[in-house]
């Protein structure tokens, strides 16, 4: 899924475009890191996803959380 994900992303930085790549799960590393361009956000509790997600014109998740849900319906209304 990973080479995937990052196969489809890889271009739109390329392209102009600001991709952020937020990790669901406490990891090893706790620093922002930038890979071919797209910059990668470990996991933070406590953080907001909801609203920070709802600024951002696409988002794509492997899981349909409750809380994608809600942000995806959150952006939409606000169009």
């Amino acid at each position: 899924m990973l080479r995937l994900l990052h196969s489809v992303l890889r271009p739109l930085p390329e392209r102009g475009h600001r991709v952020e790549v937020w990790l669901s799960h406490p990891g090893k590393s706790h620093q922002p890191d930038e890979i071919d361009g797209m910059h990668v956000l470990p996991f933070q509790a406590g953080v907001d996803f909801i609203s920070r997600a709802g600024r951002k014109e696409v988002l794509a998740g492997r899981r349909r959380t409750p809380s994608a849900v809600r942000a995806r319906r959150r952006s939409a209304a606000a169009r």
